[in-house]
C-alpha cells in the first residue's frame, strides 16, 4: 500500500518551519529597538557632555556592552588625570555629546531600519536638531551585541558626515583622545 500525504499538509509543514525559524529574529530585532528607544530616553532625560561621570556611566552601564563601558570607563579616568595634571593649561580630552556625530546633540532619533545576525546587530539611525540655519539632519549605525544581560550597545558609528559632525565611530574617538592626553602630558612634563 502506497502511502501518500496531502500536498497541502506538507505546505502547511513548511510554512510552520519558515514562521518558527524567523520569529527568534523578529522577536530580537524588537527587543533591539526596546533598547535603542531607552538608550535615547535615558540620553535626551540628561544629555552626557565631554567624558562621561561616574554616576553617568553607572546610568548608561545597563544599555552597553562590557567593551563599550571599559572604554568610556578608561576614557572618563584619563579626561580626570589630565585636568588633574594640566588644570585648565589644555582644553578638554572629550568634547560634546560623545554618543551622537552632533556634539551639540540631537533632537529627535529614529529607527530606521536593523540587520540582526546571531549575537551581533546593527541599526541605522536618522537624527535630526533644531540649527540656527534650519533642521540638521544626519545618519548614524549603532553596533550592538547580544551578551548575559541582553542586547546592548557595543558602538557608534557616526557615519560619513560634513563637519562640524563627527565622523567615525565612538570607540575610535575615544582611543585618539586617550591618546592625546598621554601625548599632551608627556609635552608638558618635558618642558618643564
Amino acid at each position: 500500500m502506497a502511502c501518500t500525504t496531502n500536498p497541502l499538509r506538507r505546505l502547511l509543514l513548511l510554512a510552520v518551519l519558515i514562521c518558527t525559524a524567523c520569529a527568534p529574529k523578529e522577536d530580537a530585532d524588537q527587543v533591539i529597538k526596546q533598547q535603542i528607544a531607552a538608550f535615547y530616553r535615558l540620553h535626551e532625560s540628561a544629555p552626557p557632555t565631554g567624558a562621561l561621570s561616574l554616576s553617568e556611566l553607572i546610568r548608561f552601564r545597563p544599555l552597553l556592552s562590557v567593551a563599550l563601558f571599559e572604554k568610556l570607563k578608561d576614557a572618563s579616568v584619563a579626561e580626570e588625570a589630565h585636568f588633574e595634571k594640566n588644570g585648565d593649561m589644555l582644553p578638554p580630552l572629550f568634547e560634546g555629546e560623545l554618543f551622537t556625530a552632533r556634539p551639540q546633540g540631537f533632537s529627535a532619533a529614529r529607527v530606521f531600519d536593523c540587520t540582526v545576525n546571531e549575537d551581533h546587530a546593527y541599526c541605522n539611525i536618522d537624527l535630526n536638531a533644531a540649527g540656527p540655519a534650519g533642521v540638521i539632519r544626519w545618519k548614524e549605525r549603532l553596533f550592538l551585541v547580544h551578551e548575559e544581560h541582553g542586547w546592548v550597545i557595543d558602538d557608534v558609528d557616526f557615519g560619513h558626515n560634513s563637519p562640524p559632525l563627527r565622523q567615525g565611530r565612538l570607540s575610535a574617538l575615544l582611543q585618539a583622545g586617550m591618546a592625546r592626553g598621554v601625548s599632551e602630558t608627556t609635552v608638558i612634563e618635558s618642558s618643564d
